[in-house]
């Protein structure tokens, strides 16, 4: 098993479009520390194929270079709070439960924004303020968006 494989088993885990860890985190995921030029030096997170990099690789991912929060630019943090962003390169493969929760959330305020939409119009048809091509025109529009 190569050494930063429990990285590579971890992005391929989450399979989100976008995984930020701070060097703790990964630390704790791999199993030991970080080395200090991950902390040091930007390109020890460039996407060649190097050992580390070929982890995030091979789970789909690249590194994110321009969400790097390292010594250059930490500001005061501690090695362990440094940060990185992995993103993943085409569609996720698996959505978390949260991006789940959130399209399923976005869906049902939409359906339910478009009803308040068609039965507001239908008000206003059933008052004589519209006619029904007008009326049919709204709600396929609005229905359209679902």
């Amino acid at each position: 098993m190569k050494k930063y494989s429990n990285l590579k088993f971890h992005l391929e885990e989450v399979g989100t479009s976008h995984v930020t860890m701070t060097f703790a985190e990964m630390s704790k995921i791999l199993g030991f520390p970080l080395p200090s030029s991950a902390g040091k030096f930007k390109n020890w997170w460039s996407n060649t194929r190097s050992g580390q990099s070929s982890a995030w690789q091979e789970a789909g991912y690249k590194a994110d270079a321009k969400s790097l929060v390292f010594e250059e630019n930490g500001q005061g943090c501690s090695f362990d709070q440094y940060q990185i962003t992995f993103v993943r390169r085409g569609r996720p493969m698996y959505p978390s439960t949260n991006e789940v929760s959130a399209v399923a959330s976005n869906d049902l305020n939409n359906m339910h924004l478009v009803a308040e939409i068609i039965l507001g119009f239908d008000e206003l048809f059933q008052l004589g303020h519209i006619n029904k091509k007008d009326f049919e025109k709204v709600r396929e529009r609005a229905l359209s968006f679902l």
